[in-house]
């Protein structure tokens, strides 16, 4: 498996208009890595469940200083957008 992306943290501290856009684009990168590297749990997503990827992407942006909502929020959003678009084709 590939090195997996850096989840960078929030560009300032505290809240900002932007935040929870950086948020998902911080962790958009490392989420498709797990997606081509084919080691995230499509059924586990299509049935709206949490997966092991997802945890620990969790995790990996509660280090890098984004808290644990806002990291879920844009995982569940980036992995949402995921299902659809592989839904659609």
């Amino acid at each position: 498996m590939p090195e997996l992306k850096d989840i960078p943290g929030p560009r300032h501290h505290g809240a900002y208009p932007e935040r929870a856009a950086d948020c998902r684009n911080a962790i958009e990168p490392a989420y498709m890595d797990h997606v081509n590297a084919g080691t995230e749990d499509e059924e586990k997503l299509a049935a709206g469940e949490l997966s092991d990827v997802m945890i620990a992407l969790s995790n990996r942006a509660s280090h890098a200083g984004w808290s644990t909502e806002e990291a879920d929020a844009a995982i569940t959003a980036i992995a949402g957008g995921y299902v659809s678009g592989s839904c659609s084709s």
